[in-house]
C-alpha cells in the first residue's frame, strides 16, 4: 500500500502525500478507508512491523531496531510495539528470535 523508496525515519504524511501525487486530505481519506486507520497509525504500524523484522532477522537489538525505524523514545516504542503485538518486544524477541514464518 505504501511505495515508498526513503528510509524508514523519513516516512511522513507530507511525503506519502506527494510521491501518491494527492492532498494531505485525500490520502487520509483513502488511507482511512481502505485500512481503517489514520495515516499517522499505518506509518506507525510499518515502522513497528519494521522493527519487529530487524530483530527476527539480524542481530539488532531493541534499542538499534527502535533507532533504525526512526523512534528514538525506547518507553514509546516499547508501548506502541505492545499495543501492535499484544508483547513487548523483548518477548517478541525471544519468541520470534530466528523464526522468519514468525507472523509480522
Amino acid at each position: 500500500i505504501i511505495v515508498i523508496s526513503r528510509p524508514i525515519g523519513d516516512l511522513d504524511v507530507n511525503t506519502i502525500a506527494a510521491k501518491m501525487m494527492m492532498s494531505r486530505s485525500k490520502l487520509y481519506t483513502k488511507i482511512k478507508a481502505l485500512t481503517g486507520k489514520s495515516v499517522v497509525e499505518l506509518i506507525l504500524s510499518y515502522r513497528l512491523r519494521q522493527a519487529a523484522k530487524f530483530l527476527i532477522e539480524s542481530d539488532m537489538n531493541i534499542q538499534q531496531a527502535m533507532y533504525a525505524v526512526g523512534i528514538e523514545s525506547r518507553s514509546y516504542f516499547t508501548k506502541a510495539f505492545k499495543k501492535e503485538f499484544n508483547m513487548p518486544p523483548s518477548q517478541f524477541l525471544l519468541k520470534n528470535k530466528g523464526n522468519p514464518d514468525a507472523n509480522i
